[in-house]
Formats: structure tokens, sequence, C-alpha cells
């Protein structure tokens, strides 16, 4: 393994200062060969003025007038002042090397117009070693150069852009497998809580419930009661049984949520499950609240259908808890391909980001104390994924949700 480029910006930073000592020792090697006769001191000056130069559009000019403009203002300086060295010397030799280093500074990657400048550098050098008495020799093979150097930078750097695109997205997929891992193990956790807490629940309930069902039975079997016995027996046991019924619902949902894989599979008729839920979910509907169903008959799948058609009633249950102010729910069941797909869609408030990012998480809930438990799409994620399925929800603040449950069929 090599190790990754730096970025491009620190690259073409880089770059320059490369380029700018590469021609700092031209310079001062054409003014040795020069001698003190031949212009040196003039070739010294325009070196000099091009280093400042250079520095200050980098650093001044280039914040005032931004990057592109600056960079043409770079290309034409260059383009002056070493074109001018060159003629100064005689059209040198070591001289020409102006031509590669002007070309690889208006090659900047990405830099706008970038070719464009290349192409006025190259021009320009041409038409003035043309009519000064360049030879066409130097300037085929230098100009050959200085587009090969150009080439070989943008090249260079565009792979450089390209590893670094790779690691960003390998980054990424490392951080998202990870935050997966994490809540997986979270859910776990949480799972061997609500596997202890079903436990603890149910073996005191069992007895609870057998002990008040056969209270109510018997005070059902007197003929004769006293007013506040017969209050017991019609009004307070009753709601008790109701109570007791939600408690064992609430250590179901627990235990459904901690085993993570449905109770019995067998072949049964999803079209026939889902219907139901939708007639028992009607029962629940408040004033200026509807639900609509449409359900494929004969949609038959291996699974737990008393599960799933729990799952669905949850499903509708949260839509309807959303839409305070009326709405409408849209229950639909049907084929796509090989799966069997069921979506629960309202049009209420939806649910803002901070919310998505919790809604598979066990007790997680928005509903004010003692309207919910926050079992609901932990339960349903469990259970559809111990279906070898998948559920996603797609929501966004005031445009409604959408929860969609692909099972294989």
């Amino acid at each position: 393994m090599f190790p990754l480029p730096a970025r491009p910006v620190r690259q073409a930073r880089q770059l320059f200062v490369v380029a700018n000592l590469f021609a700092i020792s031209v310079f001062a090697a054409l003014c040795y060969d020069l001698g003190a006769a031949g212009g040196a001191w003039t070739v010294t000056a325009l070196g000099i003025l091009d280093a400042v130069g250079n520095l200050l559009i980098t650093t001044w000019l280039m914040p005032h007038i931004g990057y592109r403009r600056a960079e043409d203002v770079r290309a034409g300086f260059n383009l002056v002042v070493l074109s001018s060295a060159a003629w100064v010397s005689g059209w040198h030799f070591l001289a020409w090397l102006f031509v590669p280093f002007a070309t690889s500074l208006a090659g900047v990657p990405k830099a706008p117009g970038s070719e464009l400048r290349v192409a006025a550098i190259l021009g320009g050098f041409a038409a003035l070693a043309l009519t000064t008495g360049g030879g066409v020799t130097e300037l085929a093979a230098f100009a050959g150069l200085s587009l090969f150097v150009y080439l070989l930078i943008r090249a260079h750097l565009a792979f450089a852009e390209r590893m670094l695109a790779e690691r960003d997205e390998t980054l990424a997929a490392l951080a998202h497998a990870q935050e997966l891992a994490l809540r997986r193990d979270r859910l776990a956790s949480i799972g061997r809580l609500a596997a202890g807490i079903a436990h603890e629940i149910n073996n005191p309930m069992c007895f609870v419930t057998a002990n008040v069902d056969d209270l109510l039975a018997d005070l059902r079997a007197e003929p004769e009661l006293s007013p506040r016995l017969a209050q017991y027996r019609d009004e307070i046991l009753p709601e008790t049984v109701g109570g007791i019924a939600r408690v064992n619902s609430i250590a179901g949902d627990l235990r459904r949520l901690a085993r993570g894989e449905p109770a019995t599979l067998t072949e049964t008729d999803l079209s026939d499950e889902i219907a139901a839920s939708v007639r028992v979910a009607r029962t629940q509907l408040r004033p200026r609240q509807s639900l609509e169903a449409t359900i494929a008959p004969g949609l038959r799948m291996n699974g737990a259908a008393r599960q799933l058609g729990q799952v669905t009633l949850n499903l509708i249950g949260n839509a309807l808890d959303a839409m305070v102010d009326g709405g409408t729910v849209t229950v639909t069941l049907a084929r796509r391909g090989s799966d069997l797909e069921l979506v629960v869609a309202d049009d209420g408030p939806g649910m803002p980001p901070e919310v998505q990012a919790h809604i598979f998480e066990p007790f997680f809930t928005t509903k004010a104390p003692g309207e919910g438990m926050g079992l609901g799409l932990a339960v349903a994620h469990s259970v559809v994924t111990a279906h070898r399925g998948q559920i996603t929800v797609d929501t966004q603040p005031g445009s409604g949700t959408r929860v969609t449950i692909r099972l294989p069929g």
C-alpha cells in the first residue's frame, strides 16, 4: 500500500512552492551562465520581480478579486516577465525551461479556465520567440514538454481526488456499519432486559388474572348481591380485567421483542389477517378520521399470522394517534414480484429528523406519559426481521408518514 496523497488544495500549494523553487534555480543558473555580460543583471531583476509578483498575487490579490481572476492575472504576469527574461538572455537554452514552469502554474487542479491560460502562455511564448530570433526546434520541443507536464499534473491530481473520494466513501460506509453494530448491540441489551421484565411481570400476573376471573365468575353466579358488591361485579372488576389485559399485552410485546422470532410459522392467508386488523382498527376511529384499505385477496405466506396482524394494528393505531386534527390512513397489501408488500400511510404531521433517528428503539415514544410504552415500532421491527422481511419508514414534517413492510411471499 502506498500513502494516500494530500488534499488537492494542499497539493496545489506544494506545486506552487516547488515550481517557484524551480524558477529561482533556473534564474540563478541562467545568470551564472550569462556572467557579467548579456543582460545578467536584467535577468536577475526579472527573476526577483517574478518571485515577488507571484507571492503578492497569491497572498494579497487573490482574496480581493477571487481565485479565477487572480489566476488569469498570474498567467499574464508570468508570460510577460518570463518571456522577457528569455528574450533578454537571447533565448538561452535554460530560458526555455520557463515555458513548462509557467504552464504548470496555469494548470492548477480544477482552476477554471486553466486550458485557456495554458494555450495563451504557449501562444505568447511562440509569438515572441518566432519574432525575436528564438529557435523553432527549441520552441517545438519545450512546447511539447510543457503540454506533457501539464497533462501529467492534471492526471496525477485527478487520480489523487479519486482516491480521496473512495477513501471518504469507505470511511462513511465504516461509520454507518459501526452505527448499525452499536444499534444492534443496544437493541440486544434492551431485548435481554425486556425478557427479564416480561418474565417478572408474567408470573404474578398469571395468579392475578386467574384470581380476578374466578372472583368475577363467583359474583356473577350469585343471584342476590348488595349494591356495593354489584358495583364490583358490574363496573370495578370488569375495569380491572381490562387493566390486567393491558398489562398482559405489554408483557406479550416485551416477550416478542426479546425473542425476535415468530412463535409459530404456518402457512397463512395474510390478506385475511390484514383485513381483520383493518376491521378492528375501524372501531378506533375518531371524528374527522377515515381508514381506507386496498387488500389483494388470497396472498398466502409462511409466517405467524397473529403477530403480523398485531403489527398492522399497531401501525394503524400509531397513525390514528398522530392525526389529532383528523386525516386519512391508507392500508395497501399487494404482491411485488416475489414479495408481499404491506403499506400503512397517513397524511398526518409526519416526524422530524430527531424523532426518525429513534423510531425503532424500544421504549422511545413522543406520546404523553401513560398513553404509550414506545414498543409498537420496536416490536414491528423485531417481528418483520424475524420473518426475513424489511420495514422502512418514509416521513417528512408536514407530509405524513409511510411505513412499508416487504415480506418474502
